[in-house]
């Protein structure tokens, strides 16, 4: 059977976007969905996108950076001495108030990276590198070695959701 994939990741809160998104993949006739990580924050979504997510029964669904940056945040792990540190503080707080504890957990429970077999295609799918869902290791002007780490000979395609801000 023929399978359209949707990758969707860095989704940021933002519902407005990812209900664009999604109308689109579903005109152009998504099979399935994979999501690479970071669906919450700084964006206002909350349970609401998480539900809308929920609904699409992604074959992947992978946590981000922002996910293990909130849920560090949320267990004490932070240094409020750095300004980007006191602000994803205060929208995680926002967050945890907004969101059941049902979904921090299963949010925590998604692995960072997974191999998927789509019609005999072997395919890498994480939010940054497989073994580390941050950094700027597959940023555009980054050496062609770090793109290249990700592939190991077993595999056909290695696909990610590192979100560039520039």
């Amino acid at each position: 059977m023929k399978q359209t994939i949707a990758l969707l990741a860095d989704i940021h809160g933002n519902v407005s976007a990812f209900d664009a998104v999604i109308q689109d993949a579903q005109k152009n006739h998504a099979t399935s969905f994979w999501f690479l990580g970071d669906l919450f924050l700084p964006g206002p979504g909350t349970d609401d996108l998480w539900q809308k997510l929920a609904a699409l029964h992604p074959q992947v669904w992978l946590r981000g950076n922002w996910e293990d940056a909130i849920l560090a945040m949320l267990s004490g792990h932070f240094e409020l001495d750095d300004p980007g540190a006191i602000y994803l503080a205060t929208l995680s707080a926002y967050l945890n108030e907004h969101v059941s504890s049902a979904v921090m957990s299963q949010m925590a429970a998604h692995p960072i990276s997974t191999v998927q077999t789509v019609n005999g295609v072997k395919i890498q799918a994480s939010h940054n590198l497989p073994d580390r869902d941050m950094g700027r290791s597959l940023y555009p002007a980054q050496p062609q070695q770090n793109f290249d780490d990700m592939m190991t000979a077993d595999l056909d395609i290695a696909v990610y959701g590192t979100l560039i801000n520039k």
